[in-house]
Order: structure tokens, then C-alpha cells, then sequence
């Protein structure tokens, strides 16, 4: 980073301290964080399929999570220092260490990939496009349809990696739109047992 803008950067802090909005302790964890997310933001390769549709976003996991309340700075910087350690999903970790619930860290899931967050407790599902996707394509995918209007249908998935789902669909329905949206994996599992019935 330029000597200008890190001089720009901490004007901004100092001026945040003055009129009390935020302390030094918090400034410095907020400026550990930024340079996480820079460094993090370097490991990432084209074939990342976030990355190629929003390369800004995919690095702002904690930041959405933490924005809306679904954690802390603290419990970010704790998930942070463990994903150093291990290399796990930072997703992943938030969730183990019980500082995000699973429904909370999908919904940020969706609002980093540009997609909708579908809660099956407030949606309908339309019984037309149940006979649109097979039962066993449903299962084997994980994935649940939920609506059909026109020549557009929107489905339900908990993976925002997985645009294989979409295509193979896409192919069995080719007059129709697939759109993807984001909703927990519990969430799908009981849908799809209560539409399409067990396996």
C-alpha cells in the first residue's frame, strides 16, 4: 500500500479516536483485519467461482457477519487466528467455535455472492416444479426447486461453489431460466423430505 493512502487511512482512525466513535485498541484490530484481508485476498486463483463473479465481496465474510450482528470483531479475529493455524474454511470455523449460527452464516454466504437467502419457514414452494426436477436429481444435489414464474425458476442450493447443479438443470430444462439461491443444508434436507418424501 502507498505511504499516501496508509496516511490517509490513519487520519481517518485519528479522527474516529478524537471524536470518541471508536478507541486505539479497536483501531489497531481493525487495521489486523484489513491487512488479514488483504493477505487473503492474494491466495485466491481464477478458479475460484466467487471470485471471478464478485472479487470484492469474497473477501468480506467477516465483515458481513460482523456488520449485521451475527458476530463479534473479537470472535473474528479468534476465527481468523485459527484459520492461520489450520487452513480450514473460515465459515467453517465461526460455526465450531459457536460464534455464528449455521442459518446466520448462510445468510451471509448469500449476501457475499450476490444471491437470495431462502427461508423455507416464509416461502412457499410451488407444486408445479416438483414434477420439473426429478426426486433423485433433488437428493443427489442437495438441492430443492422452489418456484416457477414464466420462463424463470429459482432454486434453492447451500453451496454458492456449486454451479454444476445449475448447469446439469439448465440442460433438462432448456426453456427455462435457473436461478440459484442460497439456503441452509438442514433447512433443504427437510424440504426435500417434506415435498418429495425419504428417499
Amino acid at each position: 500500500m502507498s505511504d499516501k493512502k496508509q496516511s490517509l487511512r490513519w487520519r481517518l482512525g485519528e479522527i474516529l479516536i478524537q471524536n470518541g466513535w471508536i478507541t486505539w485498541e479497536n483501531l489497531e484490530k481493525g487495521l489486523a483485519m484489513q491487512r488479514e484481508m488483504e493477505k487473503r485476498a492474494k491466495n485466491f486463483t481464477s478458479t475460484d467461482y466467487e471470485m471471478q463473479k464478485s472479487p470484492v465481496q469474497i473477501l468480506n465474510l467477516g465483515e458481513i457477519l460482523v456488520r449485521h450482528g451475527w458476530m463479534n470483531w473479537e470472535q473474528l479475529q479468534v476465527s481468523l487466528e485459527i484459520q492461520k493455524k489450520t487452513g480450514q474454511i473460515l465459515g467453517e470455523i465461526c460455526i465450531a467455535e459457536g460464534f455464528v449460527l449455521p442459518k446466520d452464516m448462510y445468510r451471509a454466504l448469500a449476501i457475499q455472492a450476490n444471491m437470495a437467502f431462502i427461508d423455507f419457514k416464509k416461502v412457499q414452494v410451488g407444486e408445479d416444479v416438483l414434477g420439473l426436477v426429478p426426486k433423485k436429481f433433488a437428493y443427489d444435489h442437495r438441492m430443492m426447486p422452489v418456484i416457477k414464474k414464466n420462463k424463470s425458476m429459482l432454486i434453492a442450493i447451500s453451496n454458492p461453489r456449486d454451479i454444476l447443479c445449475e448447469s446439469e438443470l439448465q440442460k433438462m430444462i432448456p426453456d427455462t431460466k435457473i436461478h440459484t439461491g442460497i439456503a441452509a443444508p438442514e433447512d433443504i434436507d427437510h424440504a426435500l423430505k417434506n415435498y418429495y418424501g425419504g428417499i
